[in-house]
């Protein structure tokens, strides 16, 4: 049995869930031989290696991306107090409790203060090593991601298939499905305006070079690299119109410290997504001022009159969007603030917004 992965960020462990019940369901209650897990549309799993250096803490932005992976390839690490002091504290992953191997040396104690280290691994589930205490009946939470995406996915399926009732003779690999496979069970993508709603709003660095890398396969790549992606995007500027001048994509997030894209560059883009069919579609994946997304808790008394994406990395601060004018008409703008040292770096989007608004500073 091959499970290939087409790319979708979005794929959840209640989708992989589904697809076991239905093979289930189709008569299939035990596999002879193993189950393959084909991740080759994409280039090998991995990070774009333009990205910085990898943190010592696996949060779920700095995330590797494959062609077969659970949603933002991150689950919650969940560890709870026992019922005394001294007693095991109890901990797993959320939405399924084997994603990572967890080497657990939690106990219960009067305070919470839990330490995490972090181990990917080539052939298996990622590794978390924990220790420190949690508090009787409190509950400590981390997200994080979980290393080679595929093996994630091949530790899901192997915690899923004996409750559909499947025996698996063999192991769970990666390999790539024959050409002449047919399909028993599929999963097809949300639209790709409902796939970048939630890319956009919560900014996953994750979901963004996904979606490259599948621009990428759908004009032909084989297998889709980052590169490939990144020269599709390129392109899309240059039939928008973008002034080309100091802009340089190297990946699809924007992670990377080599990507540049000007002010000018992003209004072009802006105004290219209003003139397009798809314009409201993309409209609508910008987070909303004191909404959603991260301006939920920002520009509160700009409510309904600004939407915009945000973007973030040390020494950069930046954003761009739609605001809307005095006259109703809903305009482009484009921030960016280089200088690592400047304090108010966070705020200085915002007060030039309230300028442009005529709204008294925040002191």
């Amino acid at each position: 049995v091959y499970l290939v992965g087409g790319g979708d960020p979005m794929f959840r462990a209640e989708d992989l869930w589904t697809a076991v019940q239905d093979l289930a369901r189709s008569g299939v209650k035990r596999i002879a031989g193993d189950v393959v897990l084909d991740d080759g549309r994409f280039e090998p799993p991995g990070r774009p290696a333009t990205w910085p250096p990898a943190l010592s803490f696996p949060a779920p932005y700095d995330s590797p991306q494959s062609a077969l992976a659970l949603a933002w390839n991150a689950a919650e690490l969940v560890v709870q107090g026992g019922p005394r002091p001294g007693a095991p504290a109890r901990a797993e992953t959320a939405p399924l409790p084997h994603l990572a191997k967890i080497e657990n040396g939690v106990t219960t104690a009067g305070r919470t203060a839990v330490t995490l280290a972090f181990s990917p691994a080539a052939d298996g589930p990622a590794t978390a090593r924990l220790s420190g205490s949690v508090a009787k009946g409190a509950t400590f939470r981390e997200w994080i991601h979980l290393g080679d995406p595929t093996q994630a996915v091949g530790a899901a399926l192997a915690e899923l298939l004996p409750h559909a009732g499947i025996k698996l003779d063999g192991r769970i690999r990666r390999g790539a499905a024959p050409a002449n496979a047919a399909a028993l069970v599929e999963r097809r993508s949300f639209p790709l305006g409902t796939t970048l709603a939630p890319i956009m709003k919560h900014s996953s660095n994750f979901g963004a070079e996904m979606v490259a890398r599948t621009i990428a396969a759908e004009a032909g790549a084989k297998p889709a690299t980052i590169a490939a992606g990144a020269a599709r995007l390129s392109a899309c500027l240059d039939r928008w119109g973008a002034p080309r001048t100091g802009v340089s994509v190297l990946d699809g997030s924007g992670y990377s410290h080599g990507d540049r894209l000007t002010a000018r560059a992003l209004v072009a883009a802006l105004l290219a997504a209003k003139r397009a069919k798809w314009g409201a579609d993309f409209e609508a994946t910008l987070p909303t001022a004191a909404e959603d997304g991260s301006l939920r808790r920002r520009l509160r008394d700009m409510r309904g009159r600004v939407r915009a994406k945000t973007g973030t990395l040390d020494g950069v601060k930046s954003a761009a969007g739609y605001l809307l004018d005095a006259n109703g008409n809903w305009q482009a703008f484009a921030l960016v603030l280089n200088h690592p040292k400047a304090p108010a770096a966070e705020g200085v989007v915002e007060a030039t917004l309230r300028e442009i608004y005529g709204l008294p500073a925040i002191r």
